[in-house]
């Protein structure tokens, strides 16, 4: 009886012991197939280090290299024998793949699990050009590098498999959809020799975006698009610095192809969208949708040149006051213009002569039609617009700020300052149906900066725009959208709703040499309204041709 106990107790000693043995050999096996299958057959492996991949090290994150289908032993070094150079790179599990020309190696980017493995491929120089993609937002830039010695005569390119066509050294691919794309290029030399084409591909990935009244925009960090803006004032309310949505870029009239697509329609015209803005309401500081008639799309009418005052002629000019309170301008958009009527407006020719004379808005006169009864609807009438003056020559951000402050021309005779907002209880004539002009500001912001970028176009004093560096203008004022230069009244001053602090015949205007100055008299005149929060973007891409609807 001892005996059996003896020998039952062996035999449970014996069968822990061949669990435990056969776990370690599983774990013993389990890892050899793990290593067998992180084995490939490249002689070069690639550590992780912050999301990026170096050239040298130990990982589990593999490379394949290839020549055409041909699949090569080890990765052609840098200024290799055979001439090869860096094509393009796949990876699976969603990673993608940059090449690094100066390291000659790969950097992989959103690496997000391991045994990923990545193919690169390799090609042999071209004997002309060579090809390299570089993508902002939805925009490719596709640059043709020539060979030394080579005199290339035509550039050619392709994409996505698309037709060929002429191009140049620098060509853009504008307004790509979101994922991968693949271009090729072929030259040919001043002895008519054509190349062989070089192919090369790149991803465009899905940008952030912002819901404006309904409607999600992709929000721009290049070109031309929806920029978000902020704000850093220091003289008036820190509510004033919330976060911006505004539209800038290049205007269709100055390039077909790659413009910004803020085109709206209302009142069924065709209007620009400047942006999701701040402004004042009985409640604080909030934001509205904020949109200007246009002058430059078909043969819709422009509404031409008023003076902001109907007091003083051009022989009594000191009588011209700015006060927006009081002005017949303003009078004449709250009044006939907003009721689609006729009556009395006060015209101002291009050599500061302003006559009296009456406008008919009803559609029946020289004069566009005013607006409808849908359009009055989705005006927010609540808005409290600032009429802030200035009296120096701002930049875009200290404009923003001395639009929305406190100062104002103080009459000489009565020491009575004129209002700097205009609201149901500001104003004279019972004219308020929000109905205002542009802020100078709104002009500066609209600039997607072209060579030199929005920042540093944000520092140049608006006067200083007109900086030609071999051009008529510099270039913040080509790649302004509301430069009054590209609308249908070409060669005319823009006025804007900002007085001068100093003279009270002087207010602001956009010139068509692209600088911002004070001046005296009329000018050309875009209604500019803010929406209600009720009406919504139901459709429509923003293109000329697809403009947002509202509703």
């Amino acid at each position: 009886m001892k005996l059996e106990k003896y020998v039952d107790k062996d035999k449970k000693k014996r069968k822990v012991i061949l669990i435990t043995l056969g776990l370690v050999v599983l774990i013993c096996f389990s890892f050899l197939l793990y290593k067998t299958f992180a084995s490939f057959t490249e002689s070069a492996e690639f550590p992780i280090m912050n999301g990026k991949v170096d050239y040298f090290g130990n990982s589990d994150i593999y490379f394949v290299f290839y020549q055409g289908d041909k699949q090569l032993d080890e990765m052609p070094q840098k200024d290799n024998e055979e001439n090869l150079v860096f094509a393009n790179g796949e990876c699976d599990n969603e990673a993608s793949i940059v090449w690094d020309s100066e390291a000659w190696g790969p950097i992989v980017k959103n690496l997000s699990k391991s045994k990923t493995k990545c193919s690169l491929y390799f090609e042999e120089k071209n004997s002309m050009a060579d090809l390299t993609l570089t993508s902002c937002d939805n925009h490719i830039t596709a640059t043709a590098i020539g060979v030394e010695g080579v005199q290339i005569t035509k550039y050619e390119y392709q994409i996505d498999e698309g037709e060929w066509f002429t191009g140049s050294e620098t060509q853009e691919f504008n307004d790509q959809t979101v994922g991968d794309h693949t271009i090729k290029l072929r030259v040919t030399n001043d002895n008519n020799e054509v190349s062989k084409e070089v192919k090369r591909s790149i991803t465009i990935n899905e940008q952030r975006k912002v819901e404006i009244y309904g409607k999600q925009i992709p929000i721009a960090t290049c070109n031309n698009g929806l920029y978000e803006v902020s704000h850093d004032v220091s003289e008036i309310s820190s509510d004033w610095n919330k976060t911006e949505y505004r539209f800038a870029g290049v205007n269709y009239e100055n390039d077909t192809t790659a413009y910004v697509h803020n085109y709206v329609r209302f009142n069924n015209e065709i209007w620009r969208i400047i942006g999701l803005v701040n402004v004042k309401t009985e409640s604080g500081i909030e934001q509205r949708l904020k949109i200007v008639r246009t002058d430059g799309v078909g043969e819709q009418k422009n509404l031409g040149r008023y003076t902001w005052s109907k007091e003083g002629l051009a022989e009594n000019w000191s009588a011209y006051n700015n006060n927006w309170a009081t002005s017949s301008l303003k009078d004449m958009l709250n009044g006939i213009y907003y009721e689609s009527s006729s009556g009395e407006c006060y015209i101002a020719d291009r050599n500061m002569n302003e006559s009296q004379s009456n406008c008919d808005f009803t559609g029946n006169g020289e004069q566009p039609k005013g607006l409808d009864e849908i359009a009055r609807s989705m005006i927010d009438k609540e808005v409290i617009w600032n009429i802030g003056a200035g009296n120096s020559e701002p930049t875009t951000k200290e404009f923003y700020e001395k639009e929305r402050g406190n100062k104002s021309y103080e009459e000489r005779y009565t020491n009575e300052y004129y209002p700097t907002e205009w609201s149901n209880e500001t104003d004279v004539g019972g004219k308020h149906n929000g109905i205002g002009l542009i802020y100078p500001s709104d002009y500066g912001y609209a600039t997607n900066g072209g060579n030199i970028g929005r920042e540093t176009c944000f520092s140049k004093e608006l006067s200083n725009w007109n900086e030609t560096d071999g051009n008529y203008q510099s270039e913040c004022a080509k790649r302004d959208w509301l430069n009054p230069s590209y609308s249908k009244g070409k060669g005319e001053n823009l006025l804007t709703l900002m007085p001068d602090l100093a003279f009270n015949t002087d207010d602001y205007h956009i010139l068509t040499r692209g600088q911002v100055l004070s001046g005296t008299f009329g000018g050309w005149v875009t209604p500019a309204v803010y929406l209600t929060t009720s009406t919504t973007i139901t459709s429509g891409d923003g293109t000329i041709n697809n403009p947002y609807i509202l509703s």
